[in-house]
């Protein structure tokens, strides 16, 4: 299922923000529309902006022109923290001023995730979507499965990669070990 999907980013501004204190984060839904047309999905965030692990506020404007890494996971997931060394490579070895990896937890907890990187120094942009099903971002690893019964489970599916080009053409990564991805990625700058 996981093809060339569009998502259209529309990055502006912020003004007006309603912080949740409780979770600390920073929601702005009433501004964002999902569109879905056949096998490509839109995803238009005007105004969405997140909660970083050094506490300031990230907003999709930060890329703009850029190629980027969406690295979606959780403090909880295993799998997710033993790829991260491939994660950190990524960051070594390619120029910043054209490319950024935006680190997206899924946690449940805003203070576990915080905690972690008070041990933890990841490099890139670390964002806290949380778990949230009506977040955009959120809906990206979010998956239905059918039971026997007919009814329909959610659940949440990560370690997943997805790389966006300069037009936001986003394609998922299935292997983020493929020594290959470093040549894609500076190509996908080039362009």
């Amino acid at each position: 299922m996981q093809n060339l999907m569009l998502i259209l980013i529309s990055l502006f501004s912020v003004s007006g923000l309603e912080v949740d204190k409780q979770f600390n984060k920073v929601e702005r839904y009433d501004e964002v529309d999902v569109l879905h047309k056949g096998d490509s999905t839109g995803i238009f965030m005007e105004g969405l902006v997140f909660r970083k692990s050094d506490s300031s506020l990230f907003s999709f404007s930060e890329v703009q022109g850029k190629v980027f890494l969406l690295d979606f996971w959780a403090t909880w997931c295993g799998p997710c923290i033993k790829q991260h060394p491939y994660i950190e490579e990524l960051y070594q070895k390619i120029d910043h001023l054209n490319f950024e990896i935006i680190s997206v937890s899924v946690d449940r907890n805003f203070n576990d995730w915080q905690h972690f990187f008070d041990k933890n120094d990841w490099k890139g942009i670390n964002i806290y979507v949380g778990w949230d099903s009506e977040n955009p971002l959120f809906k990206m690893v979010l998956d239905s499965v059918k039971l026997k019964n007919g009814k329909s489970l959610s659940k949440v599916s990560v370690p997943q990669y997805y790389l966006l080009d300069k037009s936001l053409q986003i394609t998922k990564v299935e292997d983020i070990a493929d020594t290959k991805l470093i040549a894609k990625i500076r190509e996908m700058i080039v362009e």
